[in-house]
């Protein structure tokens, strides 16, 4: 990813061009990212937008918590149906 990063900064050579590696899901949370391998390469404060910074930027400022509202509303909407299906197995 970084590579790709740094080839389009060079294609482009402009000052105005800037870059950063979009991650959509924080699998730490709201925490913040350990896995270690992309901390070696990124300044995570300046080259990613991660989680809700992300989302924010795709969506417009507060897409972040209305999104996990949809997931939230889905998840519980999956989550009666499948307590149905188990209501119909049992008996």
């Amino acid at each position: 990813m970084k590579t790709r990063l740094l080839t389009a900064l060079a294609i482009r050579r402009q000052d105005s061009t800037h870059t950063w590696w979009g991650v959509p899901y924080n699998p730490y949370g709201r925490g913040e990212y350990r896995w270690v391998y992309p901390l070696a390469f990124f300044d995570f404060e300046h080259e990613v937008m991660l989680g809700q910074s992300f989302w924010d930027f795709v969506g417009g400022a507060g897409a972040y918590e209305e999104l996990l509202e949809v997931y939230r509303e889905v998840g519980e909407e999956f989550a009666d149906r499948l307590r149905e299906l188990r209501e119909q197995l049992i008996v």
